[in-house]
């Protein structure tokens, strides 16, 4: 194990602006296990915090002013160090996440001297040497013990027990006002899943879920199992920027009016208006230009395939350590696309393989602090159903138990001749359950979602008049 350059930049900004996590990252990790230099740094902010009880904040320029008037030689090494450690506080990234590592290191560290300096002790072959090997690795284990993390709570604590009241919408943005005036996006440490019919638009609404929480400043990171990433690019930019496949289609799409609490009562069929197309002649020059004004200075979101049905949650949590190692990047939410076709532990026990595959996809969000977003099939019987619900996830319903929040989509075939569906909060753990939402869509160009509305009676009874009427 190492602390990573990037990690070590993490652990420095907090060092330097967070008092609160300055004192957990200065119990987790000795001084000496970051590199050349950022060493000095550590040690020079660790003194601030014991001195004064606080992180140094904006004295932390004095402290750079300081190592280089010791160590002139070394100032632009300290410069660069400061520069980035600073962008990075600033740009802000999981806190958690990077202290939790840091004291993974710290106990790794630790423990490997005491099995070093244990052996020693029994390899003495006496009574005395076994007591101090006993009490050797006594100590380290208390002190791995002590090595405190955000993960625990003091309810006793009022600042403790009272976080929650400054974090009033810790969800993800989903671009569906209803969903996320509930809060009904994915979360940190959960997993959030969406079940639809087969070819109903799981990847159309995976790939929303990535535009909108990469517009509200998030790091995503997409996992395919289904298709390549060249093509799961272009969906993403179908979805950024309203591009249609074909030249010259005549787009419509609905529009709801609203009652004063934001309930469906009524819609009219408009135009979308002419959209640039992946063949007009000159599309790549039109979305360069576009994806250079959109997406710049926007965090990274990257997409990677795995091969269907070989690839499991380790290898997952692999690339993910892999991206963290080699270039920094720690996502907010890695949105899988989609869970059951992910490697079955057991292929001789679908269910309890699929079951085990949620359960591991929630430990490592859970693990790393992201969110995790993914997708599941109705069963044929949810599929033929006007409003199929949580009890209709393919193969197994115990899913539903193990997730944090499930989204049920539903479709009539009439629906579909309009660009309707409903979306059906099914299952959702901590937040309002059981609201549906009207949306109109358009996937000719991208959008899985243009207008939305909460449901009722009304709509049915526009739907189907003549119904209604006998």
């Amino acid at each position: 194990m190492q602390l990573t350059r990037g990690v070590q930049e993490c652990l420095l900004a907090l060092l330097m602006y967070d008092t609160a996590a300055a004192q957990q990252v200065r119990a987790a990790v000795d001084v000496s296990a970051f590199d050349t230099y950022y060493d000095d740094f550590a040690k020079a902010c660790i003194a601030f915090l014991n001195d004064f009880d606080a992180a140094p904040g904006e004295h932390t320029s004095d402290i750079l002013d300081k190592l280089c008037e010791r160590q002139p030689k070394n100032a632009d090494f300290y410069g660069t160090i400061y520069d980035a450690a600073t962008t990075t506080y600033e740009g802000g990234f999981e806190s958690e996440y990077i202290i939790r590592s840091a004291a993974a290191f710290g106990h790794h560290q630790a423990i490997k001297e005491a099995l070093s300096r244990t052996l020693d002790e029994i390899e003495k072959d006496t009574e005395d040497g076994t007591n101090e090997a006993k009490h050797i690795m006594h100590d380290v284990l208390r002190k791995c013990a002590e090595v405190k993390t955000r993960n625990e709570l003091l309810l006793n604590d009022p600042k403790q027990a009272l976080q929650f009241l400054a974090h009033e919408s810790s969800a993800m943005p989903t671009g569906i006002p209803e969903i996320d005036a509930r809060d009904g996006g994915p979360k940190r440490k959960t997993l959030h899943c969406f079940a639809a019919p087969a070819k109903c638009g799981k990847s159309w609404w995976l790939a929303n879920l990535a535009k909108h929480c990469m517009l509200g400043g998030l790091k995503v990171a997409i996992v395919t199992l289904e298709m390549s990433e060249i093509l799961y690019a272009q969906r993403l930019i179908q979805a950024f920027f309203s591009v249609s496949k074909r030249k010259g289609q005549n787009l419509m799409r609905v529009a709801f009016e609203k009652d004063d609490i934001g309930r469906y009562t009524s819609q009219q069929e408009v135009e979308i208006g002419d959209r640039p197309s992946l063949r007009d002649d000159d599309i790549e020059a039109v979305l360069t230009k576009m994806i250079s004004k959109t997406m710049k200075n926007r965090p990274d979101l990257r997409i990677v395939q795995f091969p269907t049905g070989s690839a499991s949650v380790r290898d997952i949590a692999a690339w993910l350590d892999e991206k963290e190692s080699l270039e920094g990047f720690i996502p907010d939410i890695v949105i899988v696309d989609y869970a059951d076709l992910l490697e079955l532990p057991d292929p001789k026990q679908l269910r309890q393989s699929l079951l085990q595959i949620y359960t591991d996809l929630r430990g490592l969000a859970v693990k790393r602090n992201i969110a995790i977003a993914t997708a599941t099939q109705m069963s044929k019987e949810g599929a033929n159903k006007k409003r199929g619900d949580e009890k209709d996830a393919a193969e197994a319903y115990g899913k539903v138990a193990i997730v944090d929040a499930l989204i049920a989509y539903n479709q009539t075939e009439e629906e579909r001749e309009h660009g309707l569906a409903r979306l059906l909060a099914a299952a959702m753990r901590e937040d309002d359950g059981r609201y549906e939402v009207l949306i109109s869509q358009a996937y000719a160009v991208g959008q899985f979602a243009l207008d939305s509305v909460m449901m009722n009676q009304q709509y049915w009874t526009d739907m189907t008049p003549e119904e209604d009427d006998e």
